[in-house]
């Protein structure tokens, strides 16, 4: 009897019965639950030196831009960066997140430095503008100015068209940067500084806060850093006069040459606003006599409560 004795070896070793079906999915299924409560542990890859760092939770892709602080150039350099900034990193205990801008001030230690108190960023706090020296090449100093604000992240621009007398100047309210803000009370203001001087003309440049509160200095709208000239020279004079409109200032450049018949030929040229560009208007030409009061503001630097220290007055 065969099928007698197959069937008494299937009940001895439970195969193919009830139970035995069941303790072959109970085995099965403790193996899943054991890999559910291990689970795979995560590869840690370092963040590449430089990239800065993002709050938790925010996106990032391949494609955005890296930026990275590079060391002060020396004066010879022919561009000046401009501060813009790179991550966003959890602010301290005030709350709330701080913009690190893009290029920092210098860890050295500066050889020469200026300090002035200043609201640049517009948050009714006196923020702390240095101009710095320090070494570079061939025994030059480079200069550079540095925003260290009451609030937020320090940030630097390296100024490459200095001489021997860089000088703060003083604050300024430039008309057409109410767009930053819907508040005009919370609006930050410029600041005019002295880069130096040839012959008896100062040469002067203008720094500003973005919207992140991060330095920098602006342009002429060309690609090259603005320069106002001030002073008196062999084939006339040139100045810079502030205009008031309701509660911001235009600066307008001036220059004055002498006319075929004693008096002088002026031109004006008002300086618009643009992003960071300051950009020139179309020029207003006139004449001016040579006994007349309104001729000396062509060689004087004609802003409220500004003056020039060096040998344009």
């Amino acid at each position: 009897m065969p099928w007698l004795v197959a069937a008494l070896a299937m009940v001895a070793c439970g195969c193919g019965t009830v139970e035995g079906r069941a303790d072959g999915a109970a085995a099965a299924s403790a193996e899943s639950t054991l890999a559910t409560l291990v689970p795979t542990q995560p590869t840690l890859v370092p963040d590449p030196v430089g990239e800065g760092s993002t709050t938790p939770g925010s996106a990032s892709s391949s494609s955005d831009p890296v930026t990275t602080t590079p060391s002060l150039a020396p004066a010879s350099t022919a561009t000046t960066p401009i501060a813009t900034p790179t991550s966003i990193a959890p602010a301290g205990a005030g709350g709330g997140d701080v913009t690190r801008c893009a290029h920092q001030p210098e860890r050295a230690e500066p050889v020469e430095v200026r300090t002035v108190s200043v609201d640049l960023d517009g948050d009714r706090r006196p923020d702390e503008l240095r101009l710095a020296a320090r070494p570079g090449g061939d025994g030059l100093l480079v200069w550079s100015a540095e925003l260290r604000p009451a609030t937020g992240s320090p940030s630097a621009v390296v100024l490459v068209d200095v001489g021997s007398e860089v000088e703060p100047v003083g604050p300024i309210q430039l008309h057409g940067l109410a767009a930053r803000t819907s508040d005009p009370a919370q609006l930050g203001s410029e600041f005019l500084l002295r880069l130096g001087s040839f012959g008896d003309v100062s040469v002067l440049g203008v720094l500003g806060a973005d919207a992140n509160g991060c330095l920098f200095r602006f342009g002429n709208g060309l690609g090259a850093p603005l320069q106002l000239t001030v002073g008196e020279h062999d084939t006339g004079m040139t100045g810079v006069h502030c205009e008031w409109f309701d509660d911001a200032q235009t600066i307008v450049q001036r220059s004055a040459e002498p006319g075929a018949h004693g008096d002088w030929a002026t031109t004006d040229v008002v300086l618009t606003p643009n992003g960071t560009d300051l950009v020139e208007a179309a020029p207003i030409f006139g004449t001016v006599s040579d006994d007349g009061l309104r001729l000396d503001t062509y060689s004087i630097l004609d802003c409220t409560g500004l003056s020039l220290a060096g040998p344009s007055r």
